[in-house]
């Protein structure tokens, strides 16, 4: 029985046979539009573990169709015949070449050329509005295009679709800037608030950019991925990381999420409660300007913050459906100025003496404990800043201080302002003479007493004086 046919219309036709109405039924009167059956990517040489050149998608249908059997499709002929989406891999400068079956059941479209690429589970064919394929028999003229049938692209590009976390299948993280190679996908990955940057395969030299507290943020990232934006899965921006830190020690995360079924989220990781106003939008759009078709994730992040942190470092991670992930890190960072908004806060620490203290943090540089002691964070530990060796109090002795004693010098400033003070009482507001005009001022002319020719003359008389008066005294005259 031919398709499309029951025994309703059999006896139908048969009567209006009768009535002269049709004259004939023919086996291909009510042949059947060619439908999609499936559409499967595959790398015939498994050469490598991604889409590249030589990967094949393969369209089968469920009939043969009018194509000729074995027969050959250029690029711009597989266009006119069928629609891509998801995305649509024709773009990009996508280059390939089609080979019918023998039987013309099945088209297989080698690539040649790479543009957009394909995603499994995502990317669909369907017939185009300019499409001549039809039924093989000829007796229908409805083509493939008719009724939007569709078929999703299944398979792999030369691996395992069925492994785990590990390498069995795609193992290329997406980017913000290059590749493994260093092969730049990316130009502008990251830009926050108009300071644009290519981004590095790690770690991307990026200058101390200041902020301030309580005014809005924005950062704009844009990410490849090999299997295609869509392939994107998560993504998170994260504030205040020190040297040698990874994203999983930032207390300040932004995090985006998406599901299966293509649902986003945001969240916000935040115990210190630093952020604020914090909202995210995402679209697609050009990697650089020799891509000039949608081949990234663009990534918008609007944000406030309420308080500094103590590092500067940001960071981003990100990862694709096959959880192939990646960091980056881009220093100086990020230096977050003013006052905080939120209530000061206070922790406890143990001194080296083992007395533990309540700690008042201000800022990242102003940490006070209720002594007005100052302490600083090093490695994890409030360490009490020095404190420089006093001199021990002595007793005070019924003669006062000393001038060794520890507050001599409390002691001789305060002497001083009440002699000042007595002083002023003495002189009831009159002001002391250092000049007196009435008496005669004595000049006198100080010469050295080795070059005074006159004291050293008076010098040896007396010396002379001296002896005479000694022999006088001592003589054996005087001492018999």
């Amino acid at each position: 029985m031919a398709k499309g046919l029951n025994i309703k219309s059999i006896l139908l036709l048969g009567s209006l046979s009768v009535l002269g109405i049709f004259s004939t039924l023919t086996d291909d009167a009510f042949a059947a539009v060619p439908q999609f059956d499936t559409f499967v990517a595959a790398d015939p040489d498994n050469g490598d573990l991604v889409y590249s050149v030589g990967d094949t998608l393969t369209i089968n249908f469920d009939i043969a169709t009018n194509a000729t059997g074995g027969g050959t499709m250029t690029t711009a002929e597989i266009n006119a015949n069928f629609t891509f989406a998801s995305p649509d891999i024709s773009g990009g400068g996508t280059t390939y070449t089609g080979l019918w079956s023998a039987d013309s059941t099945s088209l297989t479209i080698t690539i040649t050329g790479l543009g957009n690429v394909p995603v499994i589970s995502s990317t669909t064919v369907q017939g185009a509005g300019t499409t001549t394929i039809a039924d093989a028999d000829g007796g229908n003229t409805d083509l493939i295009n008719v009724g939007a049938d569709t078929a999703t692209l299944s398979g792999n590009f030369g691996v395992d679709i069925l492994g785990g976390g590990d390498c069995s299948k795609d193992c290329t993280h997406p980017t913000l800037g290059v590749d493994y190679d260093g092969k730049r996908w990316v130009e502008d990955g990251f830009v926050y608030n108009g300071r644009a940057t290519d981004v590095e395969y790690f770690f991307t030299p990026y200058p101390l950019l200041k902020v301030n507290v309580g005014e809005e943020n924005v950062a704009t990232f844009k990410i490849y991925e090999n299997q295609g934006p869509w392939n994107i899965k998560h993504f998170e921006f994260g504030f205040g990381l020190g040297k040698g830190e990874y994203m999983i020690s930032s207390n300040a995360k932004i995090i985006w999420d998406k599901d299966w079924e293509g649902k986003e989220t945001l969240t916000v990781y935040d115990p210190e409660n630093v952020l604020q106003n914090v909202r995210l939008d995402t679209d697609v759009g050009q990697c650089n300007e020799a891509l000039t078709d949608d081949n990234c994730l663009i990534v918008t992040i609007y944000h406030t913050f309420r308080a500094p942190l103590d590092f500067n470092i940001v960071g981003t991670q990100v990862w694709d459906e096959r959880k192939n992930s990646w960091q980056n890190f881009y220093n100086h960072g990020i230096e977050i100025e003013g006052k905080s908004l939120n209530p000061l806060k206070k922790v406890q620490a143990m001194d080296n003496q083992g007395y533990l203290h309540t700690l008042t943090i201000y800022d990242k540089t102003h940490v006070i404990d209720e002594m007005g002691n100052t302490w600083h964070l090093k490695d994890g530990f409030w360490i009490k800043d020095y404190e420089p060796a006093k001199k021990i109090i002595d007793d005070i002795s019924s003669h006062g201080y000393d001038r060794n004693h520890a507050f001599f010098s409390i002691y001789k400033s305060g002497q001083a302002m009440i002699a000042e003070d007595t002083l002023d009482q003495i002189l009831l507001g009159q002001t002391l003479q250092k000049d007196n005009p009435g008496f005669e001022t004595i000049q006198y002319n100080i010469v050295d007493r080795s070059n005074d020719i006159e004291l050293q003359k008076r010098i040896i008389e007396e010396s002379l004086k001296a002896e005479k008066v000694s022999e006088q005294k001592f003589s054996k005259k005087n001492h018999p």
